[in-house]
């Protein structure tokens, strides 16, 4: 509770967009984002799934990759409604991973696996496991091993040399 305290002060002293300030206050705004979406038992903060979605948003659009990510998973859940949302996930999951979030490269590399494009889907979630902090790994990995459990070994050779070029910095 101290820490979600914290950030609310950050946010509270709100900065314009494009300031230096902009992605201090954008991570702020996507931790409390965090925090409302679980609630924080035994303090006022309630779990507020629509709170913090637009929490996320505000993030993501002061260019926090934290913020971007969580704004491309809402708008993933909601795919299979429409197919614009699953290009809007995709926009945001993209932006997300040319900032910095290997959990946005490792769900941006399997998108681009379901959709047929195999080698780099495998390649962008190999680059995002080996990237990834250890909190995410297990799901990254478990997302990756499925796909490479069904592609050819052919297949998956070309994605693991294509996940150096990734892990090289080559755009995506």
């Amino acid at each position: 509770y101290e820490a979600y305290k914290f950030f609310a002060e950050i946010v509270s002293r709100d900065v314009e967009p494009g300031s230096v300030d902009e992605r201090f206050v954008g991570d702020a705004l996507a931790e409390i984002g965090r925090y409302v979406q679980r609630g924080i038992p035994g303090t006022p903060v309630a779990a507020d799934p629509d709170t913090a979605r637009e929490y996320f948003q505000r993030a993501a659009n002061y260019g926090s990759p934290i913020g971007q990510f969580e704004v491309g998973k809402m708008y993933l859940q909601r795919a299979e409604s429409s197919p614009s949302k699953l290009r809007m996930a995709g926009r945001w999951l993209k932006l997300a991973a040319k900032n910095g979030h290997e959990g946005a490269r490792a769900m941006l590399g399997n998108l681009l696996f379901q959709s047929g494009k195999v080698v780099d889907g495998l390649a962008m979630m190999t680059a995002a496991l080996e990237r990834a902090d250890v909190d995410d790994r297990a799901w990254i990995r478990n997302m990756q091993e499925e796909a490479f459990a069904v592609t050819e070994e052919p297949v998956r050779r070309k994605a693991i040399d294509r996940a150096d070029q990734f892990m090289l910095g080559e755009p995506y």
